[in-house]
């Protein structure tokens, strides 16, 4: 990502500025689709959120923030994808907050299941944070997937979450572990079903262009074959 270049060349001075180069990880685009036309939105907002049960990944904060959007009468469901250590206590989360039917723990599902899901819901969220140990995204692949399928996406904004996640074009980035932020950006989407629909083409139009991962295969390829070069030349 750009975030981590920057890091480097923060911590090893402005010659690692260009010496690096960013080759983003990317999706097969042709795996995922927009929810067909002639499929109309539900009556339910749904919500889906992709990825290991794990601390970084800052679930809690989402169930906080659906429990925000229950209490202002907005008819959620979110469902969360994924396996991992912190599973039993998001149960007792959802339990605890009345949340049964309206958040759902769905444990780990294929690609070809996970590509079919994201036609069938009204927004991504991506809570993710900095944990005290200093453990945090990178730019989710699940990003990526949403985007392809053309989903406007709530996302918190660190790392190199806002180099696909973009605030006004692909969806709504907020600070991290802030659940009212991420409950307004969520209630934004749907409360602006066509702007929802404009930001998703914009993300999808995004992942094409900078996120397909043959193209950017093909562009590590031809790093590795100049640096080969390079060395060949320079005996």
């Amino acid at each position: 990502s750009e975030h981590n270049r920057e890091r480097l060349a923060q911590t090893a001075g402005e010659w690692a500025r260009e010496k690096t180069h960013v080759v983003h990880c990317g999706v097969s685009p042709a795996l995922y689709s927009p929810r067909p036309a002639d499929v109309r939105r539900g009556e339910q907002f749904e919500i889906l959120n992709i990825g290991s049960l794990q601390p970084y990944k800052g679930h809690p904060h989402l169930i906080r923030a659906c429990a925000l959007l229950r209490d202002r009468g907005v008819p959620v469901h979110c469902r969360i994808i994924g396996q991992g250590q912190e599973r039993k206590r998001l149960e007792l989360m959802i339990a605890a907050a009345g949340l049964e039917g309206v958040v759902e723990l769905l444990g780990p599902r294929t690609e070809e299941e996970i590509a079919l899901i994201l036609q069938k819901v009204d927004c991504y969220a991506q809570p993710s944070i900095i944990t005290t140990s200093g453990k945090m995204e990178g730019i989710p692949v699940a990003l990526m997937e949403a985007l392809a399928c053309a989903l406007p996406v709530v996302a918190t904004s660190i790392s190199g979450v806002p180099e696909l996640g973009r605030s006004g074009e692909t969806g709504f980035l907020v600070p991290p572990t802030d659940e009212p932020a991420l409950a307004d950006a969520l209630a934004a989407v749907y409360a602006d079903p066509e702007g929802a629909v404009q930001r998703g083409i914009a993300g999808r139009e995004l992942v094409l262009r900078e996120f397909d991962l043959r193209a950017n295969v093909a562009c590590l390829a031809s790093l590795f074959e100049s640096v080969s070069r390079t060395r060949r030349f320079a005996r």
